[in-house]
Formats: structure tokens, C-alpha cells, sequence
């Protein structure tokens, strides 16, 4: 059973008769280029044990992912009936890269055949294999949300990892040229942010470069680089015909300024593919050292006083028989690769969760950030929503290693309501005068946003101030603020006091109407006063509205309302002066009360219905008060003639007489007089024929106390 687990890990296939030639040193130090191209020089020349280069030229070609050539020597292996384990398990996992599943299924059951004994061990290879075949084949959408875009990194090395480091910049390894032995070798390299990452240079380490550099991970607030190094040096020293990889950290403010190779490696193993926590108390790696779930593993160290606390393993949930590798952390998430878990193909990103001390069981990220091939390494960006892949997708056509910008869809942004809290929908979202957003019924809306960026972005919805956000080099703290934009309502608010004792009248019926045409209103809602006269209105700031107010034993009033566009501060204005009156007290002589709510039809004198209830309370009131005399006055505004407006004024003073006297009060206790234009209130002739809200003002009745 173990036997064909580490099989399944893919290892290297190591002949127990290699020869001590210089190809079969540099095949078995992992250095496959050059190896391979002694192999294909040895073929062509017909020279040596052909099946014997065979093997080792097509897993020359496996380990440096040019597997197209890989797959067709393999083939010419097993059509010449070489069925050993490594070439069936090769042939069955090359055809799952390139998504052959029924002819990898082929192969696993050759391999079956050939070196599963017992039923024991049968039944969990088939369990194992019919993972690999329907996993990939049942979870085949491809999550639409998220993007994928090349980023192209020069001479960026195959999957050597990166690190996002000082100034935005990019430390990744690069592949670079020994011109001594006129072979190449990788080390670090810094790709510039203002360049697009165009542009990069070697990144010197204060020590005789090794062989090896790689795998950086930097911790911006200690100021520390940790990476991946070779123990042996740029002259190729091959102890025990291995290169054994180890973890080092770097200060790059140190005045030593001096690699240190960590305490906790063991020499005998590898320890590589660090990655720091923010806040650079928790080191993950991974290593091949015995004691662990089988091929690398991945570990954690903690920060103490003295240095580094004993190895951790990080759990079944994460780690398995095969290789976990290239772990990323960000917050409490660990992301790594994996060719153990359920896969497409090749190795996959997954993701666990850390909690408290143990890790949740490891979720694949899907398509399209996997695929059939190999996908080994991820990052997340400083950005929201936003990483870096590396995978060998297209690897068939070019033998190298793709770079991908990977965006996730983004944690929705928020508009919400000020004063309430509430989302907000249907909020149009402007950015730099494209085709609006519009926010959903949760007052969610997404838009990617950069760093650096210049942008601006106009929320608008009738019901609220437009705001507008504008930035010339977004940051981070810019990004939390789009996150959640509060806007304010427009309201049409006031408060009914007493005109005679100042105080507040509670229960007040305040009637919202909006304006629809020339002389048209639209009831919209009804409330009442609260217990300190006020009342508020969430209303369309580019409406005309009209506020009623009516109590039993007070004469009512109202006010128009103009556009919340066009007189913001005239609109607050009058809201706070609104002040019914109260007839129900003793008459005060010279007493003047307005009277809003007797309507006329349209140049006429003909009272309206809705007029009634207004004289009905006059009329009571002079019934209450017999001793009263009173002159009904009716004023125009300014437009029109001069003679037509103060005839009509006089015809309507005169209808509003004789309703009250046909009501029964005597004729002898009421005059009439009509005012025309002498009187306005607003007398800027010019602002009326602008606003209505300010004629309206002027066309009114009054009742003056004789």
C-alpha cells in the first residue's frame, strides 16, 4: 500500500544502475535541463541502454514540466511493453493533466494489474483512483466570478515563488546565468511596481550567492526577509547527490546585514517555501523530514523570546501522503498546493482556515484558479479580491510556467442610509463618467478600484444628497471608505407651535403632497406631529412639494415646498418658521390670521369643496365669539394684469363673505375686500415667475380681526 502512495507523489524515479557519468550526476543533483540534454544527445547517437535513457530523459522532461515530450517517451515506453510502476503511474497522471480522463483510467488499471497485490489494498487504490477520475470530471463549472489576466515577469523562473516587498515591488526567483560554467541558476530577483513589474533586477543578498535562491517571503514590519537557499555554493558540490534546501531570514535594515541560516532546519533534510504572518510571529514551511503525513509536509514555527519554538505540523486536514507545498498565509487563511487532496490533475490550490491551533479541512479553490495541470503556487496581493497564480497550464506549447493576475469577486461595497442605517438600493454609482451602477435591494454594488489610482465615483438616488468621492492616488484607507458610503436623506422636516404661546402642538394631521402638474398634487403620505409639534418627511429631492397642516380648533396651514435642487436653503428655511395659528383663544383686535386653504377653481371665484372645512372652522369660530367683526381680504400674486388681479381678488373675498353668511352668520359682522397685487408678501415679480413656491405665497386669504 505504501508502495504505490509514493508512487502517487510522483517522485523521482532513481535506477539503482546510474552510471557516474556527469548526466547521470546532474540528473540525480535535480539539475534536469542539462541532464536532459546529455540524454538527448546520447539517444540520438544510439549510444547506451536505450530504455534506461528513456526513463530518464522523459522524467528530465516531467520535472521540468515539458510534458508533451514527457507523455510521448513514456508512450514509446509502455507500446515497447515497459509496464513498470513509474511509467504506468506517469502515463495515467499526464493523461488527467491534459483532461484524458478515460485514458488515464486506462493506465491506473494497467497499474492495478501489475502491482496491486490483495484486495485490501485493491479496494482503496480503485477508491483512490475513481477520486481522481470523477472529481474533476463532477466539478468542472467554472466559476464565472472570477478573472484570471497574464502577468508577465521576465526571467521569472519556473513556480520559484514571490513576495510582494518594499514600494509595491515584487521579489520573485529569477532564473539567471553562471558564466563560469555557462549553465543557469536561480536567484532572487526585484520587479519594480512603476514599471508593471516590467523591469526587474537581482536582488543582492550580502554573501556569496548560492547555487539556489528562492521562494522569498518578506514581513513588512520587521523588515525581514526569509527565503530559500542551497547549503552548497556556486561551484557545484553535490553532497550525496543532492542539493538540500534550507530556510533563511535576511534583515535588510541590519547593520550585519548578513543571511542567517534559522535554527530550526535539519541539514540532513529540506526545509523550504517560507511564508511569514503579518504581524511575523508564525513561520509556515514545508519539509520532506520523516515524522510527518508522507512527501512535504506543511510545518509552522512560533516567535519567542529566544527564537523559534519547536516544528509543528499543521494537520491531516492539511497535509496528506503527497506533497503539500508553497504555503501563503494572509489573516487566519492558509493557502497551499497540493497533489494529494481531491484535484483536477495535477496539484491544486486549497485553502484552510486556521482555528485556534488546528487548521479546517482543506477546500479546493476551483475552477478557473485550478486546473487539469499543475497550479502550485498563490498569493494574495495587497489589494482586496486579488492574487498571483503560477501554474503550468499551457505548459504543452511553451515548456514554462504561466503567471496569472487571479481576481475574486470583491466583498460587496455598501451604500447605506445616514440616519437609519439602512442599505440603500438603486443608488446610481458614476466612476469617472462611465455607465452607471446601480445598487441591488441589499445596497450592495461592486467595482474593482486600484491602488494608485485616480478616480471619481458619484453616488446618486432621488431620494438623497448626491456625493461624490474623489481621489487622485486611491490608498488603502480610500478602499475601506468606498466600501461603505453613508448618504443623506433629503428631508422636508418642520415643527407646529402655537401662534399665540409659542408651544408645541402634538397630533398635528401633516399631509405630504407632491406636485404633478401645472396645478395638480399627488398625496404621498400622512403622519402626525410628535409630542414636541415636529414631523419629517424622506422626500425626492428634485419634486415640488406641499406640506398641509390641520388640528381641530386651529385654522390650517401649509407651505410649498420648491425643489430640493433648486433652494436647498430656502427650503430649510420656511421649514422652521412653519407655525399654524390657533383661533380658539380670545380675539385680539388688528388680529391678522392667513388662511391657506380656501381653493378657487382657476381665474374664477367658485369655491373648491376641499375649501369647506377651513370656513366651517371660521364660522364656528364666529359663532363662538359674537362680539367679532371680521374682514376677509383676498391678495393675488404679481402675474397677470394689475385690474384683472384685483377684480378677481375682490370676487374671491366676496364668495368667501357669502359662505359664511349663508352659513347664518349675520352680513353686518363680516366685510370683504380684495387686495390684488397691493399687498404680496414676496414682491420680487421677477423670483415669482421663476418660483411658484414664492408666488404661492402671495396668493392668499386673511382674516383681520375689526
Amino acid at each position: 500500500m505504501k508502495n504505490f502512495l509514493i508512487i502517487f507523489t510522483v517522485l523521482a524515479f532513481i535506477s539503482e544502475t546510474l552510471g557516474q557519468d556527469k548526466a547521470n550526476e546532474y540528473y540525480e543533483a535535480g539539475y534536469f535541463k542539462e541532464a536532459s540534454l546529455i540524454f538527448e544527445k546520447k539517444l540520438g547517437k544510439g549510444k547506451g541502454d536505450t530504455e534506461s535513457l528513456q526513463i530518464k530523459l522523459a522524467d528530465s522532461y516531467f520535472q521540468m514540466n515539458d510534458f508533451k515530450n514527457s507523455i510521448k517517451i513514456y508512450e514509446d515506453l509502455y507500446n515497447n511493453e515497459n509496464k513498470d510502476s513509474l511509467t504506468l503511474m506517469r502515463l495515467a497522471e499526464l493523461n488527467r493533466m491534459f483532461c484524458k480522463f478515460d485514458e488515464a483510467g486506462k493506465y491506473y488499471s494497467v497499474y492495478a494489474e501489475n502491482h496491486i497485490s490483495g484486495s485490501g489494498e485493491k479496494a482503496l487504490f480503485d477508491k483512490v483512483v475513481e477520486s481522481k477520475i470523477n472529481y474533476p470530471q463532477k466539478n468542472n463549472s467554472v466559476n464565472q466570478s472570477i478573472e484570471l489576466s497574464d502577468l508577465t515577469l521576465p526571467k521569472f523562473k519556473q513556480g520559484m515563488g514571490y513576495t510582494f516587498f518594499e514600494d509595491g515591488n515584487l521579489l520573485a526567483g529569477i532564473e539567471q546565468e553562471n558564466k563560469e560554467t555557462k549553465t543557469t541558476f536561480t536567484t532572487l530577483g526585484e520587479y519594480t511596481y512603476s514599471t508593471g513589474f516590467k523591469e526587474v533586477e537581482e536582488f543582492k543578498l550580502n554573501e556569496e550567492t548560492p547555487f539556489f535562491n528562492a521562494y522569498p517571503s518578506y514581513n513588512k514590519t520587521s523588515k525581514t526577509l526569509y527565503y530559500t537557499a542551497n547549503i552548497s555554493k556556486k561551484k557545484r558540490s553535490f553532497k550525496d547527490g543532492k542539493n538540500v534546501l534550507q530556510v533563511y531570514s535576511y534583515d535588510i535594515e541590519s547593520d550585519e546585514n548578513e543571511p542567517k541560516l534559522l535554527a530550526f532546519n535539519k541539514s540532513q533534510y529540506n526545509f523550504t517555501h517560507p511564508s511569514i504572518t503579518t504581524d511575523g510571529k508564525r513561520l509556515y514551511f514545508v519539509s520532506d523530514m520523516p515524522g510527518g503525513y508522507g512527501g512535504y509536509d506543511v510545518y509552522y514555527v512560533e516567535k519567542t523570546e529566544n527564537g523559534w519554538s519547536e516544528i509543528k505540523n499543521c494537520g491531516s486536514n492539511v497535509n496528506t501522503a503527497f506533497n503539500e507545498l508553497t504555503p501563503f498565509t494572509t489573516g487566519d487563511s492558509l493557502f497551499f498546493s497540493s497533489y494529494g487532496h481531491d484535484n483536477y490533475g495535477g496539484s491544486d490550490i486549497f485553502l484552510s482556515i486556521k482555528d485556534g491551533n488546528e487548521f479546517t479541512k482543506a477546500e479546493n479553490l476551483g475552477l478557473p484558479v485550478n486546473s487539469c495541470m499543475n497550479d502550485f503556487s498563490f498569493i494574495m496581493t495587497n489589494e482586496a479580491g486579488r492574487g498571483i497564480l503560477t501554474s503550468d497550464r499551457n505548459s504543452s506549447e511553451s515548456n514554462k510556467d504561466d503567471v496569472f493576475k487571479v481576481f475574486f469577486p470583491l466583498a460587496p461595497n455598501l451604500v447605506i442610509d445616514e440616519l437609519t442605517s439602512d442599505p440603500i438600493s438603486e443608488v446610481a454609482i458614476t466612476i469617472n463618467e462611465d455607465q452607471p451602477l446601480v445598487s441591488d435591494e441589499k445596497g450592495e454594488w461592486s467595482k474593482r478600484i486600484s491602488l494608485g489610482e485616480s478616480v471619481s465615483i458619484e453616488f446618486d438616488n432621488p431620494y438623497y444628497e448626491t456625493k461624490t468621492l474623489e481621489y487622485t492616488d486611491v490608498s488603502s484607507d480610500d478602499i475601506e471608505e468606498i466600501k461603505n458610503v453613508v448618504l443623506t436623506p433629503v428631508m422636508i422636516s418642520g415643527q407646529v407651535v402655537d401662534d399665540i404661546t409659542g408651544n408645541p402642538i402634538e397630533d398635528v394631521k401633516v399631509t405630504l403632497y407632491e406636485k404633478v402638474g401645472d396645478d395638480e398634487w399627488k398625496l404621498v403620505e400622512v403622519k402626525k406631529s410628535d409630542n414636541e409639534g415636529k414631523w419629517a418627511f424622506h422626500v425626492r429631492k428634485d419634486k415640488e412639494y406641499k406640506v398641509v397642516q390641520e388640528k381641530e380648533d386651529y385654522i390650517s396651514h401649509n407651505e410649498i415646498i420648491p425643489r430640493y435642487d433648486d433652494s436647498k436653503e430656502l427650503r430649510n428655511e420656511v421649514l422652521s418658521r412653519m407655525n399654524p395659528f390657533s383661533m380658539k383663544y380670545d380675539a385680539r383686535k388688528d388680529l391678522v390670521i392667513q388662511i391657506d386653504n380656501i381653493y378657487f377653481d382657476l381665474n374664477s371665484s367658485f369655491i373648491q369643496k376641499e375649501s369647506y372645512p377651513v370656513l366651517e372652522k371660521l364660522k364656528d369660530f364666529l359663532n363662538d365669539n359674537p362680539d367679532v367683526k371680521v374682514e376677509l381680504s383676498a391678495h393675488t400674486d404679481c402675474l397677470g394684469e394689475d385690474k384683472y388681479n384685483l377684480w378677481l381678488s375682490k370676487r374671491r373675498a366676496k364668495s368667501s363673505r357669502e359662505y359664511l353668511v349663508n352659513a347664518g352668520i349675520s352680513s353686518e359682522r363680516i366685510e370683504s375686500k380684495g387686495y390684488g397685487e397691493q399687498r404680496m408678501i414676496v414682491k420680487d415679480c421677477e423670483l415669482q415667475k421663476k418660483d411658484d413656491s414664492e408666488a404661492q405665497k402671495n396668493r392668499r386669504v386673511e382674516v383681520k380681526i375689526l
